[in-house]
């Protein structure tokens, strides 16, 4: 592993340590637009840095959850207990993601699977088509 894998997990690691932190609050305040900004952020640089330094399976991960916050950030759909429950989920599931070979664990690449679908799913009940991005 290269120097700038390692600094994109530190540098992930704090990303996910906020992304956790956010949601905690969100929870409590769905209506603050600030934080589902700050989501959507967090999720973006994911994307962004896992793509940029081969942590393709975060990019992967990320890039739905990131349309969907961009679009709640938008105000189209409202922050629901089910897009909560899918996001705390995936705080864990993008730590294992830290890894690059995490996807060759079975329990793993299921859970990712499992994530994914309720993520598409949630896509589909607000009407985005997911090669919309």
């Amino acid at each position: 592993m290269d120097n700038f894998q390692k600094k994109f997990i530190e540098e992930a690691t704090d990303l996910i340590n906020n992304l956790e932190e956010s949601l905690l609050t969100l929870e409590k305040e769905p209506g603050n637009i600030e934080l589902v900004a700050a989501v959507f952020r967090i999720m973006h640089s994911l994307k962004g840095g896992g793509g940029m330094f081969g942590f393709e399976a975060i990019s992967n991960f990320t890039h739905n959850l990131e349309t969907i916050y961009d679009e709640v950030r938008n105000d189209r759909p409202k922050i629901t207990e089910d897009l909560l429950s899918v996001t705390f989920s995936s705080v864990d599931h993008l730590r294992n993601l830290l890894n690059p070979e995490a996807l060759k664990d079975k329990l793993v690449k299921k859970n990712n699977d499992i994530l994914l679908s309720k993520v598409d799913q949630i896509l589909k009940r607000i009407n985005i088509s997911e090669s919309g991005n």
